[in-house]
């Protein structure tokens, strides 16, 4: 992973956003109906390690009502022994727009969406405007119909009322599944792992160095990383410590120079990753910061932020900063 400081391209992508999944695919049962009633329901096994997004249903169904309404349900695990009992159901949504388009024929449902990881999970399908017409499946079963993505094994149809009705079991579900494949992205930062430079960026509102908030706002970058990232790449590349001062002062400058942060907030970032005691600045701890510390003894005499041998950050200058000091002393 390298330093991508063509700066000019940062921001490109806010942080908490989410991505979209990967285009459209589908799972079938049949449309080859001989029987119905008001409903099936059916279990879901996600195959795919990433997970699903199910963004649509089709059903078989032939009403002469201008619109039905359609409820689907899931739950975790299996729906064999839960098919008349509400307990662990939710409901994923209801479509009270559904135009049938007669038997054998693909009707569209607009429920959804609903995310799934890999695992097995059970559907109920309700056609909950039961009435004249038929919500129409096929005898026999249970079957299954897979795909790399989905395994799809049938189980019941359904009386009336869902969950109070009764089950006729086995009856094969004719539908088909929409559905898109989950994109990873490890860190949440809204760009595709496939896509990030940076898959498990440091996402901290702040930039902070081994402890030292600087109160900078820590950026993230088109590519996935994070200023706080860059800067953990200059202590990887770094064999001492002055190297590591050197690396982030450089970083930012350039964010400086791209406009992303002040000359008040690169000051906060440089002292953040300055060794504590190096006083000078020059990447060691030496004669010329102790006679720097000396020389401010006492009680810092303006704002703190302004009295860097302060530091342990107490407002004053005495023997802990001393001790803290000598014990950094090198390079």
């Amino acid at each position: 992973m390298s330093n991508s400081l063509g700066i000019a391209a940062v921001i490109a992508v806010a942080l908490g956003m989410s991505n979209e999944p990967e285009p459209g695919l589908s799972l079938t049962t049949l449309f080859a109906a001989n029987n119905g009633f008001a409903g099936n329901t059916f279990d879901l096994d996600v195959l795919n390690p990433q997970g699903v997004e199910i963004t649509g249903w089709d059903v078989n169904l032939d009403s002469p009502n201008p619109t039905d309404t359609i409820d689907i349900y899931w739950r975790e695990g299996t729906s064999v022994g839960h098919e008349n009992n509400p307990t662990g159901w939710m409901l994923i949504g209801s479509d009270a727009g559904v135009v049938a388009q007669g038997s054998d024929v693909s009707t569209p449902v607009d429920v959804g969406p609903l995310e799934l990881l890999p695992g097995v999970y059970g559907i109920y399908v309700d056609w909950a405007s039961y009435g004249a017409g038929v919500f129409w499946y096929t005898n026999g079963g249970p079957t299954v119909f897979a795909n790399a993505d989905l395994s799809l094994t049938t189980n019941t149809g359904e009386n009336n009322g869902a969950f109070t009705g009764g089950s006729f079991f086995p009856r094969q579900w004719n539908g088909t599944i929409h559905y898109q494949i989950l994109v990873l992205d490890s860190d949440g930062d809204g760009i595709p792992d496939d896509e990030d430079a940076c898959p498990n960026s440091d996402l901290s509102p702040t930039i902070v160095i081994d402890g030292c908030d600087s109160d900078v706002e820590n950026l993230l970058f088109a590519d996935g990383c994070t200023m706080a990232d860059m800067i953990a790449e200059c202590v990887d590349g770094a064999v001492f410590h002055g190297q590591f001062v050197s690396c982030v002062a450089l970083l930012a400058v350039q964010w400086r120079n791209a406009g992303l942060i002040n000359d008040t907030e690169i000051g906060a970032i440089d002292r953040c990753a300055a060794i504590p005691g190096d006083l000078d600045g020059d990447g060691a701890v030496g004669v010329a910061d102790l006679v720097i510390l000396l020389g401010a003894w006492g009680p810092c005499r303006v704002h703190p932020d302004t009295c860097p041998a302060d530091l342990d950050q107490d407002r004053s200058v005495g023997i802990t900063d001393l001790l803290t000091l000598l014990v950094n002393w090198g390079p």
